[in-house]
């Protein structure tokens, strides 16, 4: 069995597994992204892997919110992971707050939703039809 050491998850009692606990993310988030961004070995049974999670928060304007971070892998011989230690970056305080920070819509978000014109047609009056030609 793995022992998973993570900020991500939900309670420290649980026994899920990091891949676990992304299938159950799902359930919440309308779509998450996850991506192995670079790694290296550490030592000999050692392996840290830098990665990136994406997903849209579920607000009705879904913002999409990145989570960047690390985690750092124990190897058994047969190299199967027999722990992992997850750390976001920039959370040494709070994740909430770096979750929040990016969830707000910015002024400019809002003007250009509220600027932007619309896709319809402007409204037009048949004032005379003459011959086969509208007059408008």
């Amino acid at each position: 069995s793995c022992q998973w050491d993570s900020p991500l998850k939900s309670d420290g009692t649980s026994n899920t597994t990091p891949l676990q606990a992304l299938e159950q993310s799902l359930q919440h988030y309308r779509r998450v992204d996850v991506a192995v961004v670079a790694g290296r070995l550490a030592s000999a049974k050692t392996v840290e892997l830098d990665w990136e999670i994406s997903l849209l928060w579920p607000t009705f304007w879904e913002p999409r919110v990145l989570i960047l971070g690390s985690s750092l892998m124990e190897l058994a011989e047969d190299s199967t992971i027999v722990r992992q230690i997850d750390k976001v970056f920039g959370t040494e305080s709070n994740l909430g707050d770096k979750v929040v920070d990016q969830m707000i819509p910015r002024f400019w978000d809002l003007y250009h939703i509220g600027m932007t014109p619309s896709a319809e047609l402007s409204p037009t009056f048949v004032v005379k039809k003459e011959r086969g030609f509208r007059v408008v």
